[in-house]
């Protein structure tokens, strides 16, 4: 059961019943959580079948690569009750609080980890970005004709557009459509050449993406005030949404320019790779209607250091 496979695979190959596997399993196996570690990454993942709402909630320690626990939702009266029943000076050894923009998350940093540094998830903000700009392409397509060449072209080659200009290749590919041979770098030109708003919402776009990532922390508050005036003013309702956002959180955006000491930005991605492995576990046990074995099957799958409560 330490391996991602059903209760029911696990049953077949011992020859007993799931219900008998999943019966032991609840037996034997009840992990605690694990400390509050100096990093705390705070994220959510879908689960319908239990708790309040449609996500759950998992806490990862980030310099350690390890799941700290995992929790039923992520309401407010969730959140608190768990973070409420933790000594003092155990939340005190948190230093950085990891995050995206969910209002909740906020509330939890500030009256149970005050003295930590809260810090937006980079690619959140990036992603808050990037989809803003992908808005406008859906806006700016639709005011074409579903028949004419801008809205097939602009609906058709939408990722060429979405990904950086740093990552468009030199090689080249035949398109029947232009007649012709071309690299991503001269099919982006093409695309852009239909729609001047397009043009100049994307030249926005590349020069976030672009240099987002070189900016030192020292730089960060100057780089977001002009960011945010810059998108006030474009003339885009989307890009407007963006600039509110970047205001309301501006002070965690500018801390996810903190590098450590190897000088990486502290982030949540491992915790996303955490998220992607249990929506692996559940898509293979086709759900669990029961949370409390859904969390210790987590845990004694992702730990290293999984032990049984026998």
């Amino acid at each position: 059961l330490t391996q991602v496979q059903s209760f029911k695979s696990v049953a077949l190959k011992v020859g007993i019943n799931p219900e008998t596997v999943a019966s032991i399993f609840d037996k034997y196996v009840n992990l605690p959580r694990e400390k509050l570690p100096e990093c705390l990454g705070i994220d959510e993942f879908h689960n319908k079948s239990t708790g309040n709402g449609k996500y759950a909630c998992i806490l990862t320690s980030i310099n350690e690569n390890e799941v700290v626990d995992v929790l039923e939702d992520r309401t407010l009266e969730t959140l608190s009750r768990y973070f409420s029943m933790i000594d003092r000076e155990e939340r005190q050894n948190v230093k950085y609080f990891v995050s995206d923009m969910y209002d909740g998350y906020k509330y939890i940093h500030d009256i149970y980890f005050p003295n930590s540094i809260h810090i937006i998830d980079t690619f959140h903000f990036v992603r808050l970005f990037t989809e803003a700009f992908n808005r406008i392409r859906i806006r700016i397509m639709k005011s074409y004709s579903p028949s004419s060449q801008e809205y097939d072209i602009m609906k058709t080659y939408w990722k060429t557009l979405m990904m950086p200009s740093y990552k468009l290749h030199k090689n080249k590919t035949h398109y029947e459509r232009f007649g012709r041979s071309l690299d991503q770098r001269e099919l982006l030109n093409i695309i852009l050449s239909k729609d001047d708003k397009l043009y100049h919402a994307y030249l926005i776009k590349e020069d976030f993406v672009c240099n987002y990532y070189k900016v030192k922390y020292e730089e960060a508050e100057i780089y977001l005030d002009r960011l945010i005036e810059r998108m006030k003013n474009t003339g885009f309702p989307e890009y407007d949404e963006v600039a509110k956002s970047l205001i309301k959180w501006k002070e965690q955006i500018i801390n996810s320019f903190i590098r450590d000491k190897e000088g990486k930005r502290i982030t949540n991605a491992m915790t996303e790779g955490f998220n992607n492995s249990v929506k692996v576990i559940k898509r293979t046990s086709y759900g669990y209607a029961n949370f409390k074995r859904f969390r210790n099957r987590i845990l004694y799958i992702l730990r290293d250091n999984s032990s049984f409560k026998v």
